[in-house]
């Protein structure tokens, strides 16, 4: 299944880099719809809509008990990426690092 990879208005350039390596594209609002499951956001200086609680796999987790708040299908933390002044490239590659994903070409 590919990663999908929810992006901030305006990064037409990298979205057609990542969709042409395999990787499935979202508008960050698209992002926010409940059981939305998303493996990155990309965005440039500070976007408060990035990090709104409403993003489920963002809510918190109460380790001391061992509460949750959330669902088991977002267990695992999206990557969050300021790519503030990183080339197209740049940002690419270093989300691939990130999220240990090869190219499939």
């Amino acid at each position: 299944m590919p990663k999908t990879v929810a992006l901030q208005s305006g990064m037409s350039e990298i979205a057609s880099m990542l969709r042409d390596k395999g990787y499935h594209v979202v508008d960050i609002y698209e992002a926010k719809r409940p059981g939305s499951k998303v493996d990155a956001y990309l965005y440039t200086s500070y976007h408060p809509d990035a990090f709104n609680s409403s993003l489920g796999a963002l809510e918190y987790a109460d380790v001391t008990v061992g509460y949750t708040s959330m669902s088991y299908d977002h267990h695992i933390s999206p990557v969050m990426m300021n790519i503030t002044g990183m080339s197209p490239q740049q940002a690419v590659s270093t989300l691939e690092h990130r999220l240990g994903y090869k190219d499939r070409h």
